[in-house]
């Protein structure tokens, strides 16, 4: 299986996935620190820096899972606390996702409901 790791961080769902037999086909991280771990753990794996540039077809091959953790810098009383002021802030990007997957699997359900399950 392939899968698609949005705000990654510092690969925490991709070290998981690598143990359970899951490849991992691209980051999608902002911040420069983590990038540096990424590519220091995952060096042949592409890292994307903006969600809200990132296209389908920047990606290769099928991807069968997507993953994102939370963006919660903006938000975490250990940070800068700016909320949604601050540079970081990516929970509209995060619902854009959670939206665009709702959509996708009520599809799957009609198109599953049409073909009598098949």
């Amino acid at each position: 299986m392939k899968m698609l790791d949005l705000f990654s961080g510092i690969g925490g769902f991709s070290l998981a996935a690598h143990w359970a037999g899951i490849d991992t086909v691209a980051f999608c991280e902002k911040e420069p620190y983590c990038q540096k771990v990424l590519k220091k753990n995952f060096p042949d794996i592409p890292i994307f820096s903006d969600i809200k540039n990132l296209k389908r077809s920047d990606i290769n091959g099928t991807i069968d899972i997507i993953t994102g953790g939370f963006p919660c810098q903006p938000f975490s009383i250990a940070g800068r606390k700016k909320g949604t002021e601050d540079d970081r802030d990516l929970w509209s990007e995060m619902q854009l996702c959670h939206k665009l997957l709702i959509v996708f699997l009520k599809v799957l359900m009609r198109l599953k409901n049409v073909s009598g399950g098949k």
